[in-house]
């Protein structure tokens, strides 16, 4: 080996924290997988340490998203860029007395800021209902038995 030279830098040799837990199942090989998580490929968990693993770490299922209030998606539409672009030129129009296009401008706006908030709402209720008919179900071994 050389010497390392006066302002040469040395690569970090910094192990994850995960990777030494074993997190990083994809690089393993099965009976690694298997002896790190402590059960057993033809018998599965006992039923007495699938109840404890529960309680320690909860079900095995992903968060549900918070629902967005009305206000909300209202504001978002009313922030949205296009909407303020007409917005500000429905205010010049006032400002040059050219009332009858301020007032078609901003008819537009509140017509696009409806419809937008009106059918983002559908979607996210409709997003919801599907994520309620979708319930993945898993075979799991337990004391030997499917």
């Amino acid at each position: 080996m050389r010497r390392q030279e006066q302002g040469e830098r040395q690569p970090l040799l910094v192990q994850d924290e995960d990777e030494q837990k074993g997190k990083r199942y994809y690089t393993k090989s099965v009976e690694e997988i298997v002896e790190y998580l402590k059960t057993n490929v033809k018998q599965g968990l006992s039923t007495h340490e699938a109840e404890k693993r529960l309680k320690k770490y909860g079900k095995n299922e992903l968060p549900k998203p918070p629902s967005t209030s009305l206000f909300k998606i209202f504001v978002r539409q009313l922030f949205d860029f296009m909407v303020i672009i007409l917005f500000v030129a429905g205010i010049v129009s006032f400002a040059i007395k050219d009332f009858i296009e301020g007032a078609v401008l901003l008819a537009v706006v509140v017509t696009n800021v409806t419809i937008g908030v009106v059918e983002e709402y559908k979607a996210e209720k409709a997003l919801a209902e599907l994520q309620q008919l979708s319930i993945p179900t898993a075979q799991v071994l337990r004391d030997g038995e499917r």
